[in-house]
């Protein structure tokens, strides 16, 4: 029987009964309703399956039921393996299941590609032992850990609390590296590695997934053995310089404790969970622990949630780039325009980027979402040249970390202009004193291969971050922009007076145009044209709003302020 023509059967899973073991499993494509029911496969099924003999699948299928409910549940991309014994032998295969949306936004269908990994599985297992453990350390890998993890959660006579993980990171291991060298960064990781298998117990299991990065799985809590207070020895320990090389280093630690407090945790979500909890040991000021509770785990719900409503945003097409202008305080024209993606959300309305944008960069969507915003305020500057080519203004478009990093980055942006049909002296991206200080020697390598495309650069937001001034002056920038923090006590705080008229006096030395952020008073105006600011943008002249509308604002500034 036909699947293909058996739209009406709701299958188990497949059979492997007749499959033909002389070659691989040709990708089967299949295709659910939300209740589950199978009402579409490719060609290849009939040849590849045998999907009308649930029966005999047994203990051989994959949950498909389960994992359909899981994708229109989570709205989002499911990937699983599964192995099937057949004949004397161990087959693999891997299928993706694809949410496929409604117009109004709900889940219709879920497709599903499956696919024979079985050849790329044997690769794995005749591989060298170096692929099985971490070659520098000695220690388990992150395959080994998740699959030991995942036994120990499945253990039929697993206890309420007898599962725990520590997550351990090491602080500015990056700058160790860097600056003494990958010698004695190499010798420290294995140092570190000793240490904690000093301290776990025969039943652990201690591995590196990362560079920096170690998991302790401790098993068997329920014999009264509190993961928290093996937190507190490992941190004790890491607090000990370490010799290497005859050296003395220390090196501090966060570390991220999670329990397997459910029966139904899985692997993923409790690394998830240890993930977290050491995000929020850095955030609270390094060097110490934190135990993912209540609390973590409802922000975590939120973040995934987002997450997931960000990626599907993209696709829905529910953002939306806002322009604020930028005046030249000398003549009172608009010369800039800033884009700032706002997002439509279908329950709570338009949001600005304070309400989404750190969940876009920790999930790694700030990529997709920044290379869209860049495209986009291109496009629209090439469609404001060509309109107003007596009005030309410089588009400015901000860069985050992530973006930062990324190889591909100068390639975008050439795309962008091509698309836009601009020239580089039309734009301009700023990137923050955070962003670029997060890595520095690959920011300014960044900046210096940016510049020679011959866009402008700026550094956003300057005066708050932590960079030097000595990196000031190696970074290959044209604009700085004085941060509103600064500007909001102008006419009022001589404070405010003194470090704004120092910044303006360093761009002036260095060669650089002062942009200030946030001008939302008179007094801060003439403060700011009195210390001889050249630009300026911020609520008194106009709030962010559409593209169609930059050109109509109406601005309380008694100077014409707006090019038409």
């Amino acid at each position: 029987m036909s699947v293909a023509d058996n739209r009406d059967v709701t299958i188990e899973g497949p059979s492997i009964s007749t499959r033909n073991t002389d070659r691989p499993l040709v990708p089967v494509l299949t295709r659910f309703d939300r209740d589950m029911r199978l009402i579409y496969a490719s060609p290849s099924a009939d040849a590849a399956w045998n999907l009308s003999d649930v029966s005999a699948a047994g203990d051989q299928s994959m949950d498909w039921h389960g994992t359909v409910r899981d994708v229109i549940e989570a709205g989002a991309i499911i990937e699983v393996e599964w192995q099937v014994p057949f004949d004397g032998d161990n087959f693999w295969f891997h299928a993706t299941a694809v949410p496929e949306f409604a117009s109004d936004g709900s889940i219709s269908q879920v497709v599903v590609m499956t696919r024979d990994i079985t050849a790329v599985k044997s690769a794995i297992t005749d591989a060298a032992p170096s692929l099985v453990v971490d070659p520098l350390t000695g220690l388990a890998h992150r395959p080994t850990l998740l699959e030991r993890l995942s036994i120990a959660l499945a253990h039929p006579d697993r206890g309420h609390l007898s599962v725990a993980l520590l997550y351990l990171d090491l602080d500015r291991f990056k700058v160790i590296n860097d600056s003494l060298g990958h010698a004695v960064g190499d010798e420290l990781l294995r140092a570190t590695a000793s240490r904690l298998l000093e301290l776990a117990q025969p039943t652990d299991l201690v591995a590196r997934v990362g560079g920096d990065v170690f998991v302790v799985l401790l098993e068997g809590l329920d014999d009264g053995r509190d993961p928290v207070a093996f937190a507190q020895q490992v941190h004790e320990a890491m607090s000990v310089p370490f010799t290497v090389h005859d050296d003395q280093v220390l090196v501090t630690s966060s570390i991220g404790i999670a329990v397997a407090s459910f029966v139904d945790t899985d692997a993923d979500e409790l690394m998830r969970d240890a993930d977290v909890a050491m995000y929020h040991a850095k955030e609270r000021g390094r060097d110490r622990f934190e135990l993912f509770d209540d609390v973590l785990r409802a922000q975590a719900m939120v973040r995934r949630r987002t997450e997931t409503y960000l990626r599907r945003a993209l696709e829905r097409g529910e953002f939306e780039v806002f322009y604020q202008p930028e005046l030249s305080l000398e003549t009172g024209l608009m010369v800039g325009a800033e884009a700032l993606v706002r997002w439509h959300h279908p329950e709570d309305g338009l949001l600005d980027a304070g309400k989404f944008i750190e969940f876009a960069e920790e999930s790694g969507v700030i990529v997709e979402l920044g290379a869209w915003v860049l495209m986009e305020a291109c496009r629209q500057a090439g469609e404001w040249q060509r309109s107003r080519p007596e009005s030309p203004i410089m588009m400015r478009v901000n860069l985050s970390a992530r973006q930062l990093s990324q190889p591909n980055l100068v390639a975008m942006v050439v795309a962008a202009m091509a698309a836009g049909g601009i020239e580089p002296d039309s734009l301009c991206l700023e990137i923050t004193e955070t962003a670029l200080m997060a890595d520095p020697v690959a920011g300014i390598e960044m900046l210096q291969a940016l510049r020679a495309l011959g866009v402008g650069l700026a550094i956003d937001d300057f005066g708050t971050g932590h960079s030097s001034l000595s990196n000031l002056k190696r970074f290959p920038v044209d604009v700085l922009k004085i941060d509103r923090a600064f500007v909001d006590g102008l006419g009022t705080d001589a404070d405010d007076s003194a470090i704004v008229t120092a910044i303006i006096g360093l761009g002036r030395a260095l060669g650089l145009t002062e942009v200030a952020e946030g001008v939302e008073t008179a007094s801060q105006l003439a403060e700011l044209r009195r210390l001889g600011c050249g630009k300026a943008q911020g609520y008194m002249f106009a709030r962010p709003g559409p593209a169609s509308l930059l050109w109509d604002i109406e601005s309380p500034y008694p100077m014409p302020v707006f090019a038409h």
